[in-house]
């Protein structure tokens, strides 16, 4: 399920939420290595950094892009409303 918004309908008791459908690679570190992973260029690239605060770990993350397409390696549709 994506962070996004649900909406709720009443009338026929469904639940609707937006799913994507994208392959990537995630990973956790431990947060005392953050500064290790940057200095050793695993934390640059195409890979996001969100620190989750709160947690002994961070987290990264890329989508997997087709070099030549540019497109994510999942067939579309990348992106559902599920009821």
């Amino acid at each position: 399920m994506a962070w996004g918004g649900i909406a709720h309908d009443r009338v026929n008791d469904l639940l609707i939420l937006p799913v994507n459908n994208l392959a990537a690679e995630v990973r956790l570190i431990a947060r005392d290595t953050v500064d290790t992973e940057r200095k050793a260029g695993r934390l640059s690239g195409d890979f996001e950094y969100h620190p989750q605060t709160g947690t002994a770990y961070g987290m990264v993350r890329r989508f997997l892009i087709g070099p030549k397409t540019h497109l994510p390696c999942t067939p579309p549709p990348w992106a559902l409303l599920q009821p």
